[in-house]
């Protein structure tokens, strides 16, 4: 398969970049992508994660441009391939917008941990909040925009469910720094704090 503009990445910046390219050259473009959805990542803090992505066809295939679901493994730049686990896809011009992966702290405990990185652990997380008994405890590691949202939001999110449930839960927020959203400033850390507190 050779292909003019291949974007490795079906993520947010993987999909603009698909469709500016689109925008400006009429040449074969195909995204690369490990599954067929469009994840809102910065969302997966939220309450059922099946409503947080969408289907790539549905906004690539209209502009004419390909959806090859498949793992990447490489890239051979001597020859302009993109080596996937469904072959080898020739490029004239590679965009690499593979984003990240949260990697697992390496301490005892830790295959007990739940994760908001992924689609999928953020609906093991959703599985989780819906099996807890009153007097459960919560640990939420990072005070950052992820960490605090989580947290601000979990005891209306585990109301909606079950209200006297909710109350029932004890919620912490761990971080390394001694104030809660340290790279945020000092700024909005009255609001953040009054949020955590209500």
């Amino acid at each position: 398969m050779s292909e003019g503009i291949v974007v490795a990445g079906g993520g947010f910046a993987g999909l603009w970049a698909a469709l500016a390219a689109r925008r400006e050259a009429d040449v074969p473009i195909t995204v690369v992508n490990r599954d067929e959805y469009l994840t809102m990542r910065p969302r997966l803090y939220e309450a059922d994660p099946a409503t947080l992505r969408v289907e790539l066809s549905a906004t690539l295939s209209p502009v004419g441009i390909n959806l090859v679901v498949a793992d990447i493994e490489g890239a051979c730049m001597s020859t302009n391939r993109l080596l996937t686990t469904e072959g080898g896809i020739g490029f004239e011009r590679l965009v690499l917008a593979t984003g990240s992966r949260v990697k697992r702290l390496p301490i005892p405990g830790a295959e007990h941990c739940f994760d908001i990185d992924t689609h999928q652990g953020a609906s093991a997380l959703d599985a989780r909040l819906a099996s807890l008994q009153a007097g459960d405890r919560v640990v939420i590691i990072g005070a950052g925009f992820t960490g605090i949202e989580l947290a601000t939001g979990l005891r209306p999110r585990l109301a909606a469910r079950d209200p006297a449930l909710a109350d029932g839960i004890h919620i912490v927020l761990l971080d390394v720094a001694g104030t809660v959203g340290s790279e945020l400033g000092c700024n909005p850390r009255p609001m953040i704090e009054q949020a955590l507190e209500a």
